[in-house]
């Protein structure tokens, strides 16, 4: 007789962990009951999360893929830049360190957070809100700084600073035209 502990699909936890994973299991429940896409994204992402806060990276990993797939049927940028950041970030964690000199981990995971970087950054301009962008941005950018694209890092952080109104280093400001410089103006 196999322990019903040992037929679970997911780790034991209790108090927040527990009943956010109960909640997210619930969702994902509803979710395919009603065939709702966005409800599927959503709580496919939420497992996603309950499964690599446990260290189940693989499953987690599955979970974002399938709400990657709900999200491309929806065609909503600011969610699929969002996930695509998510699931970047989690292949990030099995990539090659940029820093160790071992190179210990996954080059397909590399390859994998860099285009999901790569995605992102070029969905954020697509995004909905300003805000949002540069977020999305600054995300990406950290994740090419985790995968030792320094370059990349700076050009889409540069391109953050510039969405916000932020004066870009060695850049001179602009200033107004001198009206007596141009007799068009006086």
């Amino acid at each position: 007789m196999i322990p019903t502990a040992a037929l679970s699909r997911r780790p034991v936890f209790t108090g927040v962990e527990a009943h956010e994973w109960q909640r997210a299991e619930a969702s994902l429940d509803m979710a395919r009951i009603t065939l709702q896409p966005w409800r599927l994204c959503e709580a496919l992402t939420a497992l996603g999360r309950c499964e690599r806060r446990s260290g189940n990276t693989d499953a987690a990993a599955r979970r974002f893929d399938a709400a990657l797939a709900w999200a491309r049927v929806l065609g909503c940028a600011d969610l699929l830049a969002d996930l695509l950041c998510e699931r970047g970030e989690l292949a990030a964690d099995r990539a090659p360190d940029a820093q160790a000199a071992d190179g210990d981990g996954d080059p397909e995971a590399w390859l994998l957070a860099r285009a999901c970087a790569v995605e992102a950054a070029g969905l954020a301009a697509q995004t909905s809100d300003p805000t949002w962008e540069v977020r999305l941005l600054l995300r990406a950018s950290d994740l090419f700084h985790r995968l030792g694209s320094a370059d990349d890092a700076a050009a889409l952080h540069l391109r953050a600073m510039q969405r916000q109104g932020r004066p870009v280093p060695g850049e001179r400001p602009v200033q107004a035209a001198d009206p007596q410089a141009h007799p068009t103006l006086q």
